[in-house]
Parts: C-alpha cells; sequence; structure tokens
C-alpha cells in the first residue's frame, strides 16, 4: 500500500478515535450534571460509553471491528477496498 494511502488510512482513524473520544467525555460530564451523581463519575461512565460505542460498531463499521467508519474508509480494511476521501 502506497505511503499517500497509509496517511489518508491514519488520519481517518485517528479522527474517528479523537471525535468519538471527545463525545463519550462530554456525555459522561454531561450524565453527572443532570443526575445526583458526583462529576468524578465521569471517569467511569466515559469508559462504558466507550464500550457501548464499541459493541454498536459491530453493526456499524466493517465487520469485525468496533469501528464506525465504512469499510472503504476503515484502516482494518486493508488493501483491495476503496480509498477514503481526502482529509
Amino acid at each position: 500500500m502506497a505511503a499517500h494511502a497509509i496517511a489518508r488510512r491514519f488520519k481517518w482513524d485517528a479522527a474517528e478515535r479523537i471525535g468519538w473520544t471527545a463525545v463519550e467525555a462530554a456525555a459522561a460530564v454531561a450524565i453527572t450534571e443532570v443526575t445526583p451523581l458526583n462529576t468524578w463519575w465521569a471517569l467511569l461512565l466515559a469508559p462504558l460509553l466507550a464500550g457501548l460505542k464499541s459493541l454498536a460498531g459491530k453493526n456499524l463499521g466493517m465487520p469485525g471491528t468496533a469501528s464506525t467508519l465504512p469499510a472503504g474508509a476503515d484502516p482494518a480494511a486493508g488493501p483491495g477496498t476503496s480509498a477514503p476521501p481526502v482529509l
């Protein structure tokens, strides 16, 4: 696989991971704000939300992964799949 294709897939993978981490952290803090839980519970809620996202990813993204990216954009897809758009 060409270096530019690897870099492109890396960008998609990194963007997905960073995006979902931000969403999970924000959701965990929001949950503690609207419930009687202390804010420190967000430290436990964020990984729980990440696990739930991974379970959902089994059905959304490339089969056999926890990714929510489509197969053409998933770095685990390997060669022979359509390349994702450039970020």
